[in-house]
């Protein structure tokens, strides 16, 4: 085999965007073992929130303003799509962290984009994470839920809060069938990670998600 030159390969986008890090593009020979050796291609997005382009491109995605790297996500998602690099079928997101929130809001706002999406360590329950191991240092970063307009601009991304309002969109918007949405058919194909030896985002995120 191989995939024919110019037709859509399967892919991998993995993406970041908060606390002003940056992803530099850069070889990783985990990457290339695991996915271009296979024929799988990889896209890193440089999206809001990040420190890529400066602390103004950081700010450009804090607290209330969150949703913009979700939205710089999905865009590079449809660009892969529309520039023919993959189809949302075979296109699939990774992300761990601050990226396993990322990846578990593009689960339950961007379903369609996307056939499968792993979601490493995440943060999910956007209400409760600052009682929960070194979620009181990130309030700069996210908001405070303890502050009635941070708390609603939380709540609008929060993955685990917006799982029901999935179904309801799955069912409106993208003609699925309401038993087959609430079963989760209209969500990819998604693996979470966690670990109890994690001292930072607590295991209960995913878990509370699963369950």
């Amino acid at each position: 085999g191989g995939i024919p030159e110019g037709a859509p390969a399967p892919t991998v986008l993995y993406g970041y965007g908060g606390f002003e890090i940056s992803m530099s593009p850069g070889y990783s020979a985990t990457v290339g073992e695991s996915f271009l050796t296979k024929g799988v291609c990889y896209a890193m997005a440089c999206i809001r929130g990040g420190g890529e382009f400066g602390a103004q491109w950081h700010r450009a995605a804090k607290k209330e303003k969150r949703w913009r790297a979700y939205e710089d996500f999905a865009a590079v998602a449809k660009d892969l799509v529309a520039t023919g690099v993959t189809t949302h079928a075979t296109l699939g997101c990774m992300g761990g962290s601050n990226g396993g929130l990322l990846t578990g809001a593009m689960m339950t706002h961007y379903p369609h984009l996307f056939g499968a999406v792993v979601s490493q360590c995440p943060l999910l329950d956007m209400e409760r994470y600052v009682l929960l191991t070194s979620g009181p240092s990130w309030i700069d970063e996210y908001g405070d839920p303890n502050v009635p307009e941070e708390r609603d601009a939380l709540l609008g991304f929060s993955p685990y809060h917006n799982l029901e309002k999935s179904v309801d969109v799955a069912v409106k918007e993208r003609g699925f069938d309401e038993r087959a949405a609430r079963r989760g058919e209209h969500i990819p194909a998604t693996l979470f990670t966690t670990s109890t030896a994690d001292d930072r985002v607590h295991p209960s995120h995913a878990r509370r998600v699963v369950h």
